[in-house]
């Protein structure tokens, strides 16, 4: 539009220019002829029509150029305002396009953070399943404590099974011999001795079986704990 209306001023400016150099050389072409009035007002009279016949088209081409200009300055305010909502909607996108990017911006440090989170979780987990394992490992070890305290328990009971019964017979001995009483009652505290100490060690295994078996209680809640 901005063209249109440099080429109708342009060619208003051209379509004056012409006027104002027909018109001087009318003046000029009168100014000579005036030694030969009657031929030269004939040709005058005809360059007079000739002239008015082109001022009326240069008129023509003037009112049309105007015309056009009047359009233009009425389409004008719609062109700004066409511009100016144009302008608006630039100005939004740009708003837009910022809110995007600062959003964007975000999600990816939100992002970041959350991959931290996750990798500390992933060390931790690891952590504890090595703790967890490393529990299992002692649990193991104590139920097979556990198991050789069992076993050396039920030996000291046999043996001191076997201590009574042979406290007993030498006992029916003793009562049988008086001969042997002195022999016999140094056996027999031998054996009383023997017997005290075995229950002293079976009194100790049942102990360590105790404390074994609240220690695999405790691990095995830690481990509970872990894994929950």
């Amino acid at each position: 539009m901005k063209s249109q209306v440099f080429e109708a001023q342009d060619s208003y400016s051209k379509a004056c220019t012409e006027m104002e150099v027909t018109q001087v050389e009318m003046q000029e072409r009168l100014s000579k002829m005036t030694g030969d009035l009657s031929q030269q007002r004939r040709d005058a009279l005809r360059q007079r029509a000739a002239a008015e016949s082109y001022s009326a088209e240069l008129e023509g081409k003037i009112a049309e150029v105007e015309g056009e200009r009047d359009t233009l300055e009425e389409q004008r305010p719609v062109m700004q305002n066409e511009i100016r909502q144009l302008t608006d909607k630039v100005a939004t996108t740009e708003q837009e396009k910022g809110a995007i990017a600062e959003r964007l911006t975000a999600t990816r440090q939100e992002a970041r953070e959350l991959q931290q989170r996750v990798d500390l979780v992933e060390t931790e987990q690891q952590r504890l399943q090595s703790r967890i394992a490393s529990i299992t490992q002692e649990r193991d070890q104590l139920k097979r404590k556990m198991a050789s305290e069992d076993e050396e328990r039920a030996r000291l009971v046999r043996e001191r099974t076997m201590m009574s019964a042979e406290v007993t017979r030498l006992t029916d001995q003793v009562q049988r011999s008086e001969a042997q009483t002195t022999a016999l009652a140094e056996q027999v505290r031998a054996l009383e001795a023997e017997r005290t100490e075995a229950d002293e060690r079976a009194v100790d295994a049942i102990s360590i079986q105790i404390e074994a078996q609240d220690q695999v209680s405790e691990w095995r809640g830690r481990g509970g704990a872990l894994q929950g």
